[in-house]
């Protein structure tokens, strides 16, 4: 196991603690060009499984598909704290009613009350469609 990092199994309070803050996530992954990318997401954290919600056919989505190796970040103001969680991305179907629960707790847990509460607004009164959901199962640490 190369240094630095932790099997799933130690996942330790204070970095379980980390993710549990609202701290906006920093997903990393192959693109299908093959390039880097990383992109701003809300999570949601389950046992060992980082939950993203997506709407169905994004790029990121595709490129998972093709690339499944993915990264999520997350880090602190000072004083500096960052971690990596590493893993394997799986993507499922999100029907629009377990979306229309699962993206608001997000966005109140990200945004501040009146922030959510106009996202929401504007989420909701798009279309109801089905999404995807990305898992990652936690494998690495750094």
């Amino acid at each position: 196991m190369p240094a630095g990092s932790h099997p799933t199994e130690v996942l330790e309070a204070a970095q379980r603690s980390l993710l549990a803050r609202a701290l906006t996530g920093h997903l990393g992954y192959v693109g299908l060009d093959r390039r880097p990318r990383v992109v701003p997401v809300w999570y949601a954290l389950e046992d060992d499984t980082l939950l993203i919600a997506s709407a169905a056919g994004e790029y990121k989505c595709r490129s998972l598909r093709r690339h499944p190796a993915a990264v999520l970040t997350v880090s602190t103001g000072w004083p500096y704290r960052v971690l990596s969680a590493h893993g394997e991305a799986e993507l499922h179907p999100l029907p629009w009613a377990i979306r229309r629960e699962f993206v608001p707790g997000l966005a109140r847990r990200f945004l501040s009350e009146t922030d959510s509460t106009a996202w929401l607004e504007t989420w909701l009164s798009g279309p109801a469609a089905d999404g995807e959901l990305i898992r990652i199962q936690i494998t690495r640490l750094t």
